[in-house]
């Protein structure tokens, strides 16, 4: 029998040089801010113009410099640290080049998935992309996808939808065999439900939902109404595409009046 290629699915090349070029460009952006904010200086102290327009349009010029200042030293830092990489995903696995070492990896090897990457915003603009979407596979290897990788957030919508199946796959099992799958210090999933510290909801009365980086525990109250019982912040969750996949199927098969479906049994 012969099995077909793997798919290549997204590839990631990290040049050192681009980071210079950058750096070189948000030095360009900032000279010029800065000669905007001289110039305006100027024009405040010879009265030509209404006092208060150049007075905001000095405060907007100061904060284009700082803009372009944090982003320069961003990207000559990551010039002086960082050293050509690439990466391959494909549907079966990935292959991630390192100092010259291809390490390569099935999806089924990995242990767990935490999705830790947060924007640093300075009023609307997003100047930097912090932390790291974290894959460490059985071999507790670890490999952190940064937003020196290019856009953090669309590299995860290729991979996590992978991830999420294997996962899913393996928590699932687990609960059948009555065994406990903790995802944070205070939640653990069981057969029966979910504990929440010291606290258990049975899957018949639980719910969960996403809403922005929070994921929300839900719990059904005495008026049938459910309730915010407890959030946590997502970057600090293991598997949580896992999670949310077997934890939405058990919802349904232990409340299906709420989804107006016919189950023939209570399972995973």
């Amino acid at each position: 029998m012969v099995l077909d290629k793997p798919k290549l699915i997204y590839t990631i090349t990290v040049e050192r040089q681009r980071y210079l070029k950058r750096f070189f460009w948000n030095l360009l952006a900032l000279v010029a801010a800065f000669g905007a904010w001289v110039a305006l200086n100027q024009a405040g102290g010879r009265g030509i113009a209404d006092p208060l327009l150049i007075q905001v349009g000095e405060i907007l010029a100061l904060g284009v410099v700082a803009l372009f200042f944090v982003r320069g030293i961003f990207n000559l830092w990551r010039w002086l640290t960082r050293r050509k990489e690439s990466i391959q995903f494909f549907d079966r696995g990935f292959i991630w080049q390192q100092r010259g070492i291809d390490h390569k990896y099935k999806w089924t090897q990995v242990k767990s998935f935490r999705e830790g990457v947060r924007p640093l915003r300075i009023g609307p603009w997003v100047i930097a992309t912090l932390g790291a979407q974290t894959l460490t596979m059985g071999d507790n290897r670890a490999f952190r996808i940064t937003a020196v990788h290019g856009d953090v957030r669309l590299i995860t919508s290729y991979v996590r939808p992978y991830i999420a199946d294997v996962i899913g796959e393996r928590i699932a099992r687990a609960l059948r065999e009555n065994k406990a799958v903790q995802l944070h210090p205070s939640l653990i999933m069981h057969s029966a439900g979910l504990q929440i510290g010291r606290n258990k909801i049975r899957w018949e009365q639980v719910d969960v939902e996403i809403r922005g980086d929070r994921l929300l525990i839900k719990k059904l109250n005495d008026r049938q109404k459910f309730k915010v019982f407890k959030t946590f912040n997502i970057r600090q969750i293991d598997n949580l595409g896992g999670f949310l996949e077997v934890a939405n199927i058990t919802i349904q098969n232990h409340q299906p009046h709420r989804f107006n479906i016919k189950v023939q049994g209570i399972g995973y």
